[in-house]
């Protein structure tokens, strides 16, 4: 019984074979180098960040002129603002501490405008150093969801704000003057994430209550790890 197995066939069959399968390795094209491999990452990437921002974007858009609560509407603006820093912020090129400061102080205020609630902003000898994308964006995240906890659960009337630099070292606190619990302002997913961010950024998180009423809670990072942090040490 015959067969065109490799091991049972003629020389001349066995020839044949090997040509036919180094055809087939030469017809496979070769892996992308590194830097291909990036430049198409970076495209489905930017794909990606598109469709996030056309599709979804503008049905929380249409989503926040429709709700009546001006409580559920600071949510879904919020919501808008984490999007907004997916799509884009994470992208942008680095600037400068007090180009974040700014931006963050321009978001508070529209937000707290919205609800009615005032904000009380004062920054102390705040040396303008570089900053990461990925600080920015942290810092950011731990702010915002800083004000939802004090207009959510503190029932705020108005938010202070203190920053000030010490022994190169950035301090940012946001207070408020509502009656909320401190448990409810220092527990839950939202905080948990807030503890994460701070710690990739070298820094440290702390909720006390304040004499007056209220919660405070206060960031602690030094400007070095701003200046240098990165996502590959969020770990």
């Amino acid at each position: 019984m015959s067969s065109s197995h490799p091991t049972q066939a003629s020389p001349g069959r066995w020839a044949d074979w090997f040509a036919r399968f180094r055809r087939r390795r030469e017809a496979v094209p070769a892996p992308p180098d590194p830097a291909e491999r990036e430049r198409i990452a970076a495209q489905e990437r930017a794909k990606i960040f598109r469709d996030l921002h056309d599709d979804i974007g503008v049905k929380l858009l249409a989503l926040l002129h429709t709700v009546n609560d001006v409580r559920q509407a600071d949510l879904v603006r919020s919501v808008i603002y984490d999007l907004r820093d997916i799509v884009s912020r994470s992208r942008r090129p680095p600037g400068t501490l007090l180009e974040v400061l700014a931006q963050i102080r321009d978001e508070m205020e529209q937000r707290l405008e919205a609800l009615g609630v005032q904000l009380a902003w004062q920054q102390i000898a705040t040396p303008d150093v570089p900053v990461t994308s990925f600080s920015a964006l942290n810092l950011f995240r731990i702010m915002r969801e800083a004000v939802t906890n004090a207009i959510r659960h503190g029932r705020a009337r108005e938010i202070r704000v203190h920053i000030a630099c010490e022994n190169a070292m950035l301090m940012f606190a946001i207070a408020n003057d509502g009656g909320g619990p401190l448990r409810a302002s220092a527990t839950g997913t939202g905080t948990l994430g807030m503890r994460e961010r701070a710690v990739a950024l070298g820094g440290t998180l702390q909720w006390t209550e304040e004499p007056a009423g209220g919660v405070k809670v206060a960031l602690l990072v030094p400007l070095s790890s701003l200046e240098s942090a990165t996502a590959g040490g969020m770990g």
